[in-house]
């Protein structure tokens, strides 16, 4: 944003302009981050933290992920 302030021509609104755009793109992230945040607690919970880890409910979970991709 403090970039724009050194281009001609550019007014408070054009400056307004590009703030809600950041605004927008952080709250798309925001979202994003609270789906992962959600999913990891479920994971969490459905482990019982015992028994070894080629039987983790979490790393099952995160490989048939990764496998769909």
């Amino acid at each position: 944003l403090l970039s724009l302030r050194m281009q001609p021509g550019t007014t408070c609104g054009d400056i307004r302009k590009r703030a809600r755009q950041k605004i927008t793109t952080v709250n798309d992230k925001i979202e994003e981050l609270q789906r992962i945040k959600d999913a990891l607690d479920k994971l969490a919970t459905a482990c019982k933290g015992q028994g070894p880890t080629s039987e983790c409910p979490i790393l099952e979970a995160l490989e048939s992920e990764r496998a769909h991709k």
